[in-house]
């Protein structure tokens, strides 16, 4: 069975890369689970594009890896 490819799915996850890097590399986590899905977020994480870097557990910190 072929995959298909969700285009719309890539956009939002370029979306939310671009909008990292504006703002500097970094933001809050929770901001960002409002604003995008799991899906999407967990996607840069599994192509290891970003990282989550806990501070507490409250200020968990979503930064692109360098």
């Amino acid at each position: 069975m072929a995959k298909t490819v969700d285009n719309s799915f890539d956009r939002r996850a370029n979306h939310l890369l671009r909008s990292l890097q504006l703002c500097g590399g970094c933001v809050p986590l929770h901001r960002l689970q409002f604003q995008f899905s799991a899906k999407v977020i967990q996607t840069l994480l599994d192509r290891e594009l970003v990282q989550v870097q806990n501070r507490a557990i409250r200020n968990s910190q979503f930064a692109i890896r360098s």
